[in-house]
């Protein structure tokens, strides 16, 4: 093999290791439906262990142990991520990508809500693979079920 063949084969295999591990985030922050994991322990172990989750709404935690904290409290006992139009962007042991989301959301008061944006995400690669190093919750929108998002 030669070895531009080789480093075409291994940028393929990280594109594909990172769309893994957002893929394994949505299954892990989903909560409520039988497809469902709603496991904050393992959602945190996606992250480095010194990195960052952040949302304008909700607040921003370091490190694994205040992601976990953060976001293992049940606040959503319904929660859908709907996540597309990855563009991932590798530089060496780095990585930069954004990502369109949809949720569909249920609040601990029993309000259901659509909300819509996407996440702004730097990667690491790590002894034991690519790991989040930053994910930033960007909203474009969030209305009640039933009411349009041109309204709220």
């Amino acid at each position: 093999m030669t070895a531009d063949l080789a480093e075409r084969i291994g940028r393929i295999e990280d594109l594909l290791a990172i769309q893994d591990l957002q893929a394994l985030y949505a299954r892990y922050a989903d909560n409520g439906w039988p497809g469902a994991v709603g496991d904050s322990t393992a959602l945190a172990g996606l992250f480095a262990p010194d990195g960052v989750w952040s949302s304008e709404r909700v607040g921003t935690f370091t490190g694994r142990e205040e992601i976990i904290a953060g976001l293992g409290g049940g606040s959503m006992p319904f929660s859908m991520h709907l996540l597309m139009s990855p563009h991932i962007m590798i530089e060496g042991d780095q990585a930069s990508g954004t990502w369109r989301a949809l949720f569909a959301l249920t609040t601990s008061g029993g309000d259901a809500l659509w909300a819509g944006g996407g996440y702004q995400v730097s990667y690491v690669r790590l002894p034991e693979g690519w790991r989040i190093s930053r994910l930033e919750t960007v909203s474009a929108f969030m209305s009640p079920y039933g009411q349009s998002w041109a309204k709220a």
